[in-house]
């Protein structure tokens, strides 16, 4: 995003990781300039704009009598440009993505400040089942895993503590 220095005029771009908004901490637009006050240029050649969105998964709970009663586990998603809108509520997706973490907005500051942190996927691909009914599986969507496969994830499930079973947006 480029700012432009209260200051002197100048401008400058910068970057903005993780979707978090950075403000430029000093003028790095022209020698000298000391000023510390910016505003955003939305117009100007330097900003960039992406198509973000984020969704809620939730995974599809089996009529094994065991999961009965149960609420079923949610996970959310960001994705960007090409894979904005490729998907309604009540579809049944494969998401492939990183899993990242992002400090809570009620770990923040204040007295009892809690280390919270919460799981999202930053989304790679996104492939939609749309039509397939909710009793789709992984082989009604093109995917087939062998068993060695299904170990290799439940271990790195494991170890991540987090499921990705069946989920539902």
């Amino acid at each position: 995003m480029a700012f432009s220095c209260l200051g002197c005029g100048g401008v400058q771009g910068v970057g903005q990781p993780e979707g978090r908004y950075t403000v430029p901490a000093s003028c790095a637009a022209t020698p000298g300039c000391r000023s510390r006050s910016f505003v955003p240029e939305r117009s100007h050649r330097l900003t960039q704009t992406v198509d973000w969105q984020t969704f809620t998964m939730q995974e599809i709970i089996s009529d094994d009598p065991g999961e009965g009663g149960r609420i079923p586990r949610t996970v959310d998603c960001e994705a960007r440009e090409d894979l904005v809108d490729s998907c309604v509520p009540g579809d049944l997706l494969t998401v492939t993505g990183i899993v990242k973490v992002s400090q809570s907005q009620e770990g923040r500051g204040g007295k009892g400040d809690k280390c919270m942190f919460l799981l999202y996927v930053d989304a790679s691909s996104v492939t939609n089942g749309k039509g397939r009914g909710a009793g789709a599986d992984s082989a009604s969507v093109g995917i087939e895993f062998s068993l060695k496969d299904y170990y290799a994830i439940q271990v790195r499930l494991d170890s991540a503590s987090v499921c990705t079973d069946n989920w539902r947006h």
